[in-house]
């Protein structure tokens, strides 16, 4: 029973690693970009990027509930109200009895994270100058993920990956050009809103420990008739490989932004008001 458990938690971390690695990374930066903004600027500057990154990120929850069954109740995709600090929400119900909807708490959680990167990646596609390479790195990085057993090696692939995206974003040969700002601007739009909020992750923690009780019960079936989920499991972490290399992606974006941002404010605050701007 041990193994089993064990091997079951392996199965997770192979699955999901690197989405709730990458998820926490971009919510740590989104937090420090958003708290930058508050802090120079006030309310207002988070609306400066709030307007596109919040319906995209609303959008994303309205359309994966349909998908578990979830009746959509209420969308607001850009409803800013500075008392609560509310930018956007979608209220939705489903039934508490069926597994199917529990499970869809979960992918509805996180759906902002999935196609937010696809949304940053196409951003890239169509303004960077360097899109043609940040294509190239991004599935080189999703080949080798998909190759890749441990979790250790995957991780490590993802943080050499992150630094090279880094420095193919940072492109000078773009500076004079209104497409890159463009392409800068839009990033930072989207990528300090894609993180799941923390309501986000509440809701979406039963599904996660559904598929979870699912994943264990499956493999304790599996070792009573003398098989293993490790292969199945190995090919979905495979497919999964080109949304991990996008997360990456993303988080490099996300830093990126919050570098620029912070360092733009940092001058502004000093400007205005004598003192040094702090994130934290």
């Amino acid at each position: 029973m041990v193994q089993v458990f064990l091997s079951s938690l392996l199965q997770l971390l192979q699955l999901f690693a690197i989405g709730i690695a990458g998820g926490l990374a971009i919510y740590f930066l989104e937090t420090l970009t958003l708290r930058s903004f508050m802090k120079s600027v006030g309310w207002r500057g988070v609306l400066w990027t709030a307007w596109i990154g919040t319906p995209i990120h609303e959008i994303s929850h309205a359309v994966v509930c349909p998908v578990f069954r979830h009746e959509v109740l209420e969308v607001k995709f850009f409803d800013p109200a500075s008392d609560d600090g509310t930018l956007g929400y979608v209220r939705h119900s489903y039934d508490p009895e069926k597994a199917y909807q529990i499970l869809g708490n979960f992918f509805i959680g996180v759906a902002p994270l999935i196609v937010g990167a696809h949304v940053l990646y196409l951003v890239a596609l169509l303004l960077h100058p360097e899109a043609r390479g940040i294509q190239g790195i991004v599935t080189e990085n999703a080949d080798a993920l998909s190759q890749a057993d441990a979790v250790t090696e995957r991780m490590a692939l993802l943080a050499g990956t992150s630094f090279e995206l880094i420095w193919k974003l940072i492109s000078p040969s773009g500076f004079t050009s209104l497409k890159y700002w463009l392409f800068l601007y839009l990033s930072v739009c989207i990528a300090t809103h894609m993180a799941p909020s923390p309501q986000d992750m509440r809701n979406g923690l039963p599904g996660l420990l559904l598929f979870s009780a699912v994943l264990l019960l499956a493999n304790l079936l599996a070792s009573l008739v003398g098989t293993s989920l490790a292969g199945l499991v190995g090919w979905c972490g495979a497919r999964l490989a080109l949304f991990s290399a996008l997360l990456v992606y993303s988080t490099a974006v996300a830093g990126l932004g919050f570098v620029l941002s912070f360092s733009l404010l940092t001058i502004l605050h000093r400007v205005r008001s004598g003192s040094w701007l702090s994130p934290f």
